[in-house]
């Protein structure tokens, strides 16, 4: 990466309508989603999604990471989330930043 890169983390309530919870970022490299609080919830990268169609979150189940690396231009696009039943769900994102300078040592 050329830039710099800083840790942004977000959580949101997921409803059973379907909703954007962040929007495209051509600057983001990687995004993880945590296990929901209660209920499943779907993801998904248009506003298309219905709940269980597409990558499942479920309570205490593994994160899901959406890497550039592994899947190209994912972790930029806007990303939209369904449930089940109301829940809460976070996830952080990592944001490559080419106008952040190194830290200056010295006095």
């Amino acid at each position: 990466m050329a830039g710099r890169c800083y840790l942004r983390l977000n959580n949101s309530t997921v409803s059973t309508s379907l909703a954007i919870i962040t929007g495209a970022n051509p600057a983001r490299r990687r995004i993880v989603f945590t296990a929901p609080d209660l209920s499943r919830v779907t993801l998904a990268f248009d506003a298309t999604a219905e709940i269980d169609q597409g990558p499942t979150l479920y309570p205490a189940g593994p994160h899901l990471d959406i890497n550039s690396n592994d899947h190209g231009d994912g972790p930029t696009k806007a990303w939209y989330a369904i449930a089940a039943v109301a829940t809460r769900i976070a996830w952080f994102e990592v944001i490559e930043d080419e106008t952040m300078q190194a830290p200056q040592g010295g006095r």
